[in-house]
């Protein structure tokens, strides 16, 4: 099962490495992120142009940092495990 979960701020998520999550734009997102196999810094997306579909988590914490805008986080059936607010 995948979850899509709506973020407004700056997260962290337990995740498992190797871990399939994507990061879909509502509808524009500027963005860092940490712990990703394919990491962003201060990457614009836009909904329908440039998505962060299917990336990997590197590491057991992943960190996403939300400069502007918001977006759809797919992650696995980790839950409880939810993105903490940071």
């Amino acid at each position: 099962d995948r979850f899509a979960i709506p973020i407004y701020h700056s997260f962290r998520y337990e995740a498992v490495p190797g871990e399939l999550l994507s990061l879909i734009p509502q509808p524009h997102a500027l963005i860092t992120t940490r712990g990703l196999e394919w990491p962003l810094t201060e990457e614009s997306l836009e909904l329908g142009t440039r998505e962060g579909a299917r990336n990997r988590a590197s590491a057991k914490t992943v960190e996403v940092d939300i400069h502007s805008g918001s977006l759809f986080f797919f992650c696995d059936a980790n839950l409880p495990l939810a993105p903490e607010l940071v």
